[in-house]
């Protein structure tokens, strides 16, 4: 959901007497309280804060960037799990304090998923990180630099370069710890960004935490050098398009050992390949990333040997978060599947599929998801009855089950569903069965739909709190002048 923006008022407006007055004495004095809370911010908080002043003024920021960043600099100093949740913390104390200002909310659980710093604690920020040595803005090359210490530099942020000269990256000192070089604001285009060559990133020094690549073109491979970089934690390589594989590890020489310097991601935590549509399957060691505790886009196709299989995840007992890629599915067995189970701490799964052959795509069978499961999101499943991915009865802690494009047709009728958020999208053969056993949803609190063929191709959503007890004769039907409930 997109905040609304306050609206011009038409025409001029006359003010009384001191009416004017007394409307700039209130925004001075709502600035001068946003100023008190700055100055009342604990030192950590502080810090978190102050290392926002790079970003440019105005630009969208999501949450998850904004955390990651923190996490990065070492700004929130607890371990991966403890650190991310703290920073939520600390964004959402941002938030409630005013000084981050909201500009989109998820309609169901009004989260915060993205926002703005203030403007005028923008330019106050910057002020003060200047005062003190530790914001380096180079405008004629587009590159904003952090300095938490005043002296050396500990992140480089990409503020609009659209062709990245990499001779300039590599002269960056060795003590750098955040590299955000690909897309980082929340924007509805994808801008296109491209590096003239990739050799620079063989000269990352070990302090790097945070690399970003997201939507960068003409990187099609990565040197073996980033999966030694000691300190790395988050690699986000979302949307390289022209991305073919992931770092080969080096091999072990018969009989002797691996230096001692050549542990392979040995702190990541954070893998982000999705968009990545060249990449065609997983290599080894991916199940080997015993810290990895966020995996998205990772691509399975059962044709090949060499390569990481869908059930060797479960070796990655710290994963919370897992998006996959399901493509070539005629070649996975059933025990790939149920491969996922033994993932206690999965909290979050997505699950793609692309395939052109429809007609050879083969049934799952029953599928069992790891019991602690909150969400799960299907995507382009390719049948029409697709009731074992729905079979989910004694999930007691899936929450939100969302389930967008192909080719499912309905819902599975049963006795009992954990399910409390509900999102259906892009469906043009689902159908609602009126004699449905509504009760059996009787947890349901949320139900949200877009371009769906049985609700008139509408988007809108049913809210327990807003519209009261689940009725069949709520819900838009595929009929003449039919409407949505919920815009």
């Amino acid at each position: 959901m997109v905040c609304p923006e306050p609206q011009p008022c038409e025409g001029s407006k006359t003010y009384e007497v001191g009416e004017l007055s007394n409307i700039r004495y209130q925004e001075n004095e709502s600035y001068m309280d946003l100023l008190k809370c700055m100055k009342d911010l604990s030192s950590h908080r502080k810090n978190c804060l102050y290392s926002l002043a790079i970003f440019p003024e105005n630009t969208e920021l999501k949450k998850r960037l904004v955390v990651s960043w923190w996490i990065g600099l070492g700004l929130i100093p607890l371990e991966r799990k403890a650190a991310e949740q703290l920073g939520n913390k600390y964004f959402s104390m941002l938030v409630d304090k005013g000084i981050l200002v909201p500009t989109r909310i998820r309609d169901h659980n009004q989260v915060v998923d993205c926002c703005m710093i203030k403007p005028e604690i923008h330019r106050e920020l910057i002020l003060s990180c200047l005062k003190k040595g530790i914001l380096e803005n180079r405008k004629e090359g587009s590159w904003y630099f952090y300095r938490e210490d005043g002296v050396n530099v500990k992140a480089v942020l990409n503020a609009d370069q659209q062709n990245i000269n990499s001779s300039y990256i590599s002269r960056i000192n060795p003590f750098i710890q955040v590299v955000q070089l690909g897309m980082w604001h929340y924007t509805e285009q994808k801008a296109y960004i491209e590096v003239d060559e990739t050799r620079f990133l063989a000269k990352l020094g070990d302090k790097v935490t945070y690399l970003s690549l997201q939507g960068i073109s003409m990187i099609e491979e990565l040197p073996e050098s980033i999966g030694q970089l000691e300190s790395l934690m988050i690699l986000d390589l979302k949307n390289c398009q022209d991305l073919q594989r992931l770092p080969k590890k080096p091999r072990q020489t018969i009989g002797a050992a691996l230096p001692r310097n050549s542990k392979w991601f040995e702190k990541l935590t954070h893998l982000d390949i999705s968009g990545c549509y060249l990449i065609e399957h997983m290599p080894k060691w991916i199940c080997e990333l015993s810290t990895l505790q966020v995996l998205k886009g990772a691509v399975f196709n059962g044709s090949k040997t060499n390569q990481c299989r869908l059930q060797d995840l479960k070796t990655l007992k710290n994963l919370v978060k897992l998006s996959i890629e399901m493509i070539n599915q005629p070649f996975l067995s059933p025990e790939d599947y149920s491969g996922l189970e033994p993932l206690d701490s999965l909290l979050v799964l997505i699950i793609k599929w692309r395939t052109d052959d429809h007609e050879n795509f083969q049934g799952l069978g029953a599928i069992s998801f790891p019991k602690n499961l909150e969400k799960l999101d299907i995507r382009c499943y390719p049948k029409e009855e697709a009731l074992e991915l729905l079979n989910i009865e004694n999930q007691e802690k899936l929450k939100r089950l969302y389930i967008r494009g192909g080719m499912f047709t309905r819902l599975k009728n049963t006795s009992h569903w954990p399910v409390e958020i509900l999102r259906l999208r892009y469906l043009k053969k689902f159908e609602l069965d009126a004699n449905l056993h509504w009760e059996f949803l009787q947890k349901l609190k949320c139900i949200e739909w877009e371009d769906c063929y049985i609700f008139d191709n509408t988007k809108g959503f049913w809210m327990l709190d807003i519209h009261g007890p689940l009725r069949f004769s709520q819900l838009p039907r595929k009929s003449p002048g039919a409407m949505s409930t919920g815009n």
